[in-house]
């Protein structure tokens, strides 16, 4: 199974990547642009809630496993865009940002006089897809043709990227427990939704499929220079629900108003588990 650059991309500290690209300094980070002269975009955050120097990685009868590494969330996307889809033979362009799990993602600061024909982001759990505004029935159609069920999401560097005018996708990676000291994944899981991807880019890579961005979103641009902000003021309550949508979603594939009491129930154990122990 393919590995390599795996343990690197896990392990490099932030600025070990900006050597990669043209890089800018933001208010919220590091932005490194990559332009391999590709037509499609993609995305991945740099940045984590958690870090474990040491990843526990395990090879298995056609898997490798990755125990308690809290970086997967973003780190095995980078590794997909980066070194995956090099050894697939898929040219993309890349941009590598910073500071997604604070909502104030540097790509926000991306510009460019590129006409990409869509973007696509590696940074979701579980091995779904979700768009956030830039869904469409025609879209969502795309990804269940090549396998991908669509999901709901909340927040990732694409959606700061609806001004480039192109479709967004955020697809699974295949990590769990995201945002937790007991992130895992299977890499039989990531490379079956990479499988997936070749077929969307064999069959979509060419055409350039609009977006108009949508006039209102989850988030707001304020003055230049300052930080991106909740349309909602942020409470303790607001954070919870969109921390049990997202339980949910990974669980089920539905927001956690949707569910059951008693798949309530479990996403709430869950959590409770996740952050503060058992």
């Amino acid at each position: 199974m393919f590995t390599k650059n795996l343990q690197k991309r896990l392990t490099q500290p932030i600025d070990a990547f900006r050597k990669l690209g043209d890089t800018i300094d933001t208010p919220h980070g590091p932005l490194t642009h990559i332009d391999n002269g590709a037509d499609i975009l993609a995305v991945g955050h740099l940045d984590w809630v958690y870090w474990n120097p040491r990843p526990k990685i395990t090879r298995q009868f056609e898997n490798v496993r990755i125990e308690k590494t809290p970086q997967l969330d973003d780190r095995l996307g980078v590794w997909v865009i980066l070194d995956v889809m090099r050894a697939a033979g898929i040219n993309v362009d890349v941009l590598l940002c910073d500071s997604e799990e604070v909502g104030q993602s540097t790509a926000q600061y991306f510009e460019t006089t590129k006409r990409y024909n869509w973007i696509v982001e590696f940074d979701r759990a579980g091995s779904g897809a979700v768009m956030y505004d830039f869904e469409t029935p025609e879209y969502c159609e795309m990804l269940e043709s090549v396998g991908y069920d669509v999901e709901v999401g909340s927040f990732t560097d694409i959606c700061n990227l609806e001004s480039l005018g192109v479709a967004g996708f955020n697809l699974g990676v295949g990590y769990h427990r995201q945002h937790t000291k007991k992130c895992y994944a299977n890499l039989s899981e990531t490379l079956d939704s990479f499988r997936k991807f070749q077929e969307l880019h064999k069959r979509y890579g060419s055409e350039h499929l609009e977006h108009v961005p949508t006039p209102t979103t989850w988030w707001r641009t304020p003055a230049a220079g300052s930080s991106w902000e909740p349309v909602s003021e942020p409470t303790d309550d607001l954070a919870l629900q969109a921390l049990q949508d997202e339980y949910a979603s990974d669980e089920y594939g539905v927001r956690y108003n949707e569910l059951y009491e008693s798949e309530k129930a479990r996403i709430d154990a869950r959590i409770d588990y996740d952050f503060n122990g058992a």
